[in-house]
C-alpha cells in the first residue's frame, strides 16, 4: 500500500488513500508523518475538506505526545475548516479530541464539555462508533468525580454500542471501567468479573498498555480483599512489561501501588526504593497530578519512621495536589492519614479536624472503603480520651459501613470468582503431555460411568496430579531462571569489584612514590600519608558499597539518607584527585564559593558517583586540559557540574551512556584502562538515592555531568 501510495501523482485520491492507511495503523511517529504528507497535498490543490481531516489527525497525534499547544491549534483549523463546509461528523471528532487534551490536561470540567458536545452531534446523524467513544469518556471523568451512578448510565450505553458495532473484541476499556466503577460500588464479585473479561481482551488488543492497566486494577481488588501476594504478583508482572515498553508514567504508578503494600508490611526499605523511584519518573513525565499518589506514599513511609515533620509535609502536598485535580478518594486519604499524626504529636484539635473532614468527603462522593477507615480512628481516638458516648457512635457507623463494604454473601461471591479465575489460570499452565492425557481421561471416565462416585474421585485425583506437575515445572523454570540471573549478578559484581577498586590502587601507587623521595619535608609526608589513609578507606567503602550491588538490582538497598553538605564532598574528591590530574598536566577549578549546599543523600554513596566521574574526565582529557566543578542551589534541588575540556560524547553513545560494559569510542587519552562499569554504577547509586543524572557534551569541546539532588 505504501509503495503504490508512492507513486501516485499528488491528487485528492492519494489523499484520500492516505487517510485509510491513517485508519489502519498505530504507530504515532508513521501517523504524524502520513497526515502532515496529506495536509500539504490538501493545501496545495485547495482541498479543503483534505485540509481539515488531516488537521484534525495532526492534532490528534500531537496529543499522544503531550504536545498539547501545537494539538489545540491544528484542532482549532479542523474546526474552522470543518464549519466551512459543514462535516458534522468531522466537528464531533474534533470536539472529542478537544475533550481527551481537557481529559490529559486534568482540566475535568472543560473535558466534560467537550465530550457531552460531541455526543450531541454524533447522536443527531447516529455516528455511533464517536458516541459510545464521548459515552465512555463521560463515565470515566464522571468515575473520576465521584458521580459513580452518572458513570454507570453512561458506560451501559457505550457497552450497548460496541455490541451493536460489533468491536466488542477490541473493548476493553469498557469492562475496565465497569470494573472500576463496580469496585468503587463495593460490588466486589462485579467488578473482579468485568476486570477478568477486560484482561483477556486487552491479551489479544494493540493497545500496548492495556494490559498493564486491567493488571494494576485487577491488583489493587486483590490488595483489598486481603490477597497481598496475588497483588503483587500482578504489579511486578505490569511493572516490567511497563519498563520493557519505556511507558514512565504506568510504571510510576504501579510502582507507586507496590510501595503501598511494602509499607503495609512495614518493609521500609523496599518501599522507599519504589516510592522514590515512582516520584522520580512522575516528575519526569510532568503529570503534575499523578504526582499526589507518591507524595502520599512517601508521607506514609516517613509516618512509619516517625519523621512526623517530613510526613505532614508530603501529605499537605498530597491533598493540594489532589483537590486541584477533584481527587476526593485521594484526598480523604490524606486527610485520614494526616489527621492520625497530628493525633500521635498531641495536636488533638487538628487532628480531629481532618479526619472528620476526610469522613465529610467519605459520605459526600460515597467513598464507602475510606469511610469505614475514617470512622473506625475516629472511635479509637474517642475512645483514648475517654469520650465513650462519641467513640461508641463512630464504632456503630464503622459497622455499618463495613457492612456495606463487603457482606457476608459478597464474601462468598468474591471467594468463587477469584476461585475459578486461578483454577483457570493453573489449567493453562499445564504445558506438556500429562494435560492432554489427563483431560482426555477425565472425559472418556465421565461417559462411561457418570453415575458412579469412585470414579469421579478418580478423577479428581488425576485432575490434582495434573496440575500439581505443571506448577512443579512452573516452579523449575522460574528456578532455572533465577539461577541465570544470579549467575549474571555475579559476574557484574566482580567486573564492579575490579574497577572500581583501580582509582584508589592508583592514588596509593603514586603516592608511595612520592613519599620516599630524599627532599620530601616531613609535613609533606604527613600530607601524603592522610592521601593513603583517606584512599584505604576509600577502597574499604567501595568494597562495603560494590558487594550490596544485588541490593541495587533488588531494590534492598540499605541507603543512610541524612542531610550532608555537598561541597564538602566536591572539595574532598577534587583534593583526593590533583596529584593524579597534576601527572597529565590537568588543572582542576572549583567555581564555588563555601558556603554550605546540603542535600538529602548517602554520602558515602555520593562520594562514590564523584570519585567515578572526576576519574573518568581525567582519563578521558588530553594533557594541559582543565576541570571546572560548580554548585548551584535552586529550592528543591543541589545541582553538582563536572565539566571536563575532553574528547567529547557522541549522540550514538550518550544513549549507550550508563549501560553496563560498554566500551564507546571515545579513548582514555594516557593509555588507561576502561572496562565500560563505572557510569552504570554512578547511574544505580542516583537512582537508589532519588537523584538523576544527564550528560551535556560536544565532540572536541568536552562533556558536563550534571547530578541534581534533593535539599535537605
Amino acid at each position: 500500500m505504501l509503495e503504490k501510495l508512492a507513486l501516485m501523482p499528488a491528487d485528492t485520491q492519494k489523499v484520500n488513500m492516505l487517510f485509510e492507511v491513517l485508519g489502519a495503523i498505530d504507530d504515532r511517529e508513521h501517523r504524524l508523518e502520513l497526515a502532515e504528507q496529506a495536509y500539504y497535498i490538501s493545501a496545495s490543490l485547495n482541498y479543503l475538506w483534505g485540509q481539515a481531516k488531516s488537521s484534525y489527525h495532526i492534532g490528534e497525534c500531537l496529543n499522544k505526545t503531550r504536545n498539547f499547544a501545537n494539538s489545540f491549534k491544528n484542532l482549532e483549523v479542523a474546526q474552522t475548516l470543518a464549519e466551512e463546509i459543514a462535516d458534522t461528523k468531522l466537528i464531533s471528532d474534533v470536539l472529542f479530541a478537544y475533550g481527551e487534551n481537557m481529559n490529559d490536561l486534568d482540566s475535568l470540567d472543560s473535558a466534560m464539555y467537550y465530550y457531552v458536545q460531541s455526543l450531541t452531534l454524533a447522536d443527531s446523524m447516529e455516528y455511533s462508533y464517536r458516541a459510545a467513544e464521548a459515552h465512555y469518556g463521560i463515565s470515566s471523568i464522571a468515575n473520576s468525580l465521584g458521580n459513580n451512578v452518572l458513570a454507570m448510565q453512561h458506560i451501559l450505553k457505550a457497552k450497548k454500542y460496541y455490541e451493536e458495532l460489533g468491536t466488542n473484541q477490541n473493548a476493553w476499556h469498557i469492562w475496565n471501567l465497569l470494573g472500576i466503577i463496580y469496585d468503587e460500588l463495593s460490588d466486589q464479585s462485579k467488578a473482579f468479573e468485568y476486570y477478568y473479561r477486560a484482561l483477556e481482551v486487552a491479551k489479544r488488543s494493540t493497545d500496548t498498555n492495556a494490559e498493564i492497566i486491567v493488571s494494576n486494577n485487577l491488583a489493587i481488588l486483590y490488595e483489598l480483599i486481603g490477597k497481598s501476594a496475588e497483588a503483587k504478583e500482578l504489579y511486578w508482572s505490569a511493572i516490567e512489561k511497563a519498563h520493557v515498553l519505556g511507558l514512565d508514567e504506568d510504571e510510576a504508578y504501579l510502582l507507586g501501588n507496590i510501595g503501598c503494600i511494602f509499607l503495609e508490611e512495614k518493609d521500609t526499605i523496599r518501599a522507599q526504593a519504589v516510592l522514590m523511584r515512582s516520584l522520580t519518573l512522575t516528575k519526569k513525565a510532568g503529570r503534575g497530578c499523578d504526582l499526589a499518589y507518591p507524595y502520599e506514599g512517601m508521607a506514609e513511609l516517613y509516618g512509619i519512621k516517625k519523621e512526623y515533620d517530613s510526613a505532614s509535609w508530603y501529605y499537605d502536598q498530597a491533598i493540594l495536589l489532589a483537590k486541584r485535580c477533584q481527587n476526593h478518594m485521594l484526598v480523604a486519604s490524606a486527610l485520614r492519614h494526616l489527621g492520625e499524626i497530628q493525633i500521635e504529636t498531641h495536636a488533638l484539635s487538628k487532628g480531629l479536624k481532618h479526619l472528620k473532614e476526610s469522613l465529610a468527603l467519605c459520605e459526600r462522593f460515597q467513598l464507602i472503603e475510606e469511610r469505614v477507615k475514617s470512622n473506625f480512628s475516629l472511635y479509637k481516638i474517642y475512645k483514648k480520651v475517654g469520650d465513650l458516648g462519641t467513640a461508641l457512635r463512630y464504632f456503630e457507623a464503622y459497622q455499618r459501613s463495613r457492612d456495606i463494604l463487603l457482606s457476608d454473601q459478597e464474601r462468598v461471591e468474591v471467594s468463587k470468582v477469584t476461585a475459578n479465575y486461578e483454577f483457570e489460570k493453573k489449567l493453562h499452565l499445564l504445558a506438556f503431555k500429562e494435560k492432554a492425557e489427563n483431560l482426555a481421561l477425565r472425559a472418556r471416565l465421565d461417559k462411561q460411568v457418570s453415575n458412579t462416585n469412585n470414579l469421579y474421585l478418580i478423577l479428581a485425583l488425576i485432575l490434582i496430579l495434573g496440575i500439581s506437575l505443571g506448577r512443579s515445572y512452573y516452579l523449575m523454570q522460574r528456578h532455572n531462571q533465577k539461577l541465570v540471573q544470579i549467575n549474571e549478578e555475579k559476574n557484574t559484581l566482580m567486573g564492579m569489584v575490579a574497577h572500581d577498586l583501580r582509582s584508589p590502587l592508583n592514588n596509593i601507587k603514586g603516592v608511595m612514590s612520592l613519599v620516599n623521595l630524599d627532599h620530601v619535608s616531613s609535613q609533606e609526608q604527613r600530607n601524603y600519608t592522610r592521601m593513603l589513609n583517606d584512599s584505604v578507606d576509600n577502597m574499604r567503602d567501595m568494597i562495603d558499597r560494590v558487594m550490596d550491588m544485588s541490593a541495587v538490582e533488588d531494590m534492598k538497598i540499605n541507603l543512610d539518607m541524612t542531610p550532608c553538605d555537598v561541597t564538602t564532598l566536591v572539595n574532598k574528591v577534587a583534593d583526593n584527585y590533583e596529584y593524579v590530574a597534576s601527572k597529565k598536566n590537568i588543572v582542576i577549578h572549583k567555581n564555588y564559593d563555601d558556603q554550605v549546599y546540603q542535600a538529602l543523600i548517602d554520602s558515602k554513596y555520593t562520594m562514590q558517583v564523584f570519585d567515578n566521574l572526576m576519574s573518568n574526565a581525567i582519563k578521558y582529557s588530553d594533557r594541559d586540559t582543565n576541570i571546572y566543578l560548580s554548585l548551584e542551589r535552586t529550592d528543591r534541588t543541589v545541582i553538582v557540574r563536572l565539566r571536563d575540556e575532553g574528547q567529547g560524547i557522541t549522540e550514538e553513545d550518550q544513549e549507550l551512556l550508563f549501560t553496563k560494559y560498554q566500551q564507546l569510542s571515545a579513548r582514555p587519552t594516557g593509555n588507561e584502562e576502561s572496562i565500560g562499569l563505572g557510569l552504570s554504577i554512578v547511574k544505580k547509586f542516583v537512582d537508589a538515592m532519588g537523584a538523576t543524572i544527564q550528560c551535556e557534551s560536544v565532540i572536541g569541546e568536552g562533556s558536563t555531568f550534571i547530578v541534581s539532588f534533593r535539599t535537605a
